[in-house]
């Protein structure tokens, strides 16, 4: 999925005549901690709500204000979702701006819209098992899991691996769309595969769809 494909349709950019005031009530009304500015189209920065109570006078228009305040961050319209996670993440924003080849502003990636993206794409709205696979990076075989996986009549709805830091072992989990897995469990454990965890309890789903839907109530707010 690409940064063009992610746009939001709530956020209204900045003008470089608004002031700080005006950029801290539209944050507020968009629930968000920055957001773009922009003129005659152009991509002139990035504030934030902390950079505005650092103002001197958050009165002034943003155009006077000094240029260190301002995030020159921003994403193509091809670049790929997980590097735009890595930004969100790396630099703690709620808004990221979206430039296209003419580096033109064409729309800005919101964080809370993004996870919403993101939850869908995991299958966490359904029902299925989670089981979390430890192998060694050298033996990770895609084609053998999902053999096992369909050969005991069941589906790999997502999929996401991660890796401690200095470390050759991966964790893979895997989202299944059966609650009762115990069959492929055990065709794991005839292939040696080392399972580190398991979920697949009824109390589990119920207690995972709970989290699920207080973070969408969360969003919606």
């Amino acid at each position: 999925m690409l940064a063009k494909q992610l746009l939001s349709d709530t956020i209204v950019p900045l003008r470089k005549n608004d002031t700080g005031i005006c950029a801290l009530n539209m944050m507020d009304e968009f629930k968000v901690r920055h957001l773009p500015i922009i003129h005659d189209s152009e991509f002139w920065g990035l504030v934030s709500e902390d950079g505005v109570l650092e103002f001197d006078n958050p009165e002034k228009p943003l155009e006077e204000i000094d240029s260190h305040y301002f995030n020159k961050t921003f994403v193509s319209e091809d670049q790929h979702l997980y590097e735009i996670i890595k930004l969100l993440y790396q630099q703690n924003l709620t808004v990221l701006p979206v430039l296209n080849e003419n580096k033109i502003y064409t729309g800005s990636v919101v964080l809370s819209e993004l996870l919403v993206r993101v939850a869908e794409m995991a299958s966490i709205q359904h029902p299925g098992a989670i089981i979390v696979l430890e192998v060694n990076e050298r033996d990770y075989l895609l084609s053998e899991i999902v053999q096992i996986v369909e050969s005991n009549d069941a589906q790999i709805l997502s999929l996401y691996t991660s890796s401690p830091v200095d470390s050759t072992e991966l964790d893979i989990t895997l989202k299944l769309n059966k609650m009762d897995v115990s069959a492929v469990m055990s065709t794991f454990d005839r292939y040696d595969y080392t399972i580190k965890a398991s979920f697949s309890e009824d109390e589990y789903w119920d207690n995972l769809m709970d989290h699920y839907n207080s973070l969408m109530n969360y969003l919606n707010i």
